[in-house]
């Protein structure tokens, strides 16, 4: 594997390995909570990168656009730290 693909594979790794802060989206009103699911309250390209990165589905039914993230796991967290290096 080349440099430039471990960079990518590295960066993959620290964004999935970051807490996302689903209060913020919700007070900054760009997602809506109703009981455990989140709802889209904008285009889904007008959530900040990191948000957007981590949806790991989206999908349309009776209440909106329900959009499901992905949770930052121990094993994200020890490959980001793992190839850490490499984000330099």
């Amino acid at each position: 594997m080349d440099d430039e693909m471990m960079k990518k594979i590295a960066e993959t790794a620290r964004h999935f390995s970051e807490p996302l802060d689903l209060q913020k989206l919700i007070d900054d009103g760009l997602i809506i909570q109703k009981g455990k699911s989140y709802y889209l309250n904008c285009s889904p390209d007008q959530l900040p990168e990191a948000a957007s990165r981590r949806i790991n589905s989206i999908e349309s039914n009776k209440n909106g656009v329900k959009v499901t993230f992905s949770k930052d796991t121990k094993s994200s967290i020890n490959a980001a730290r793992k190839l850490s290096g490499y984000t330099e």
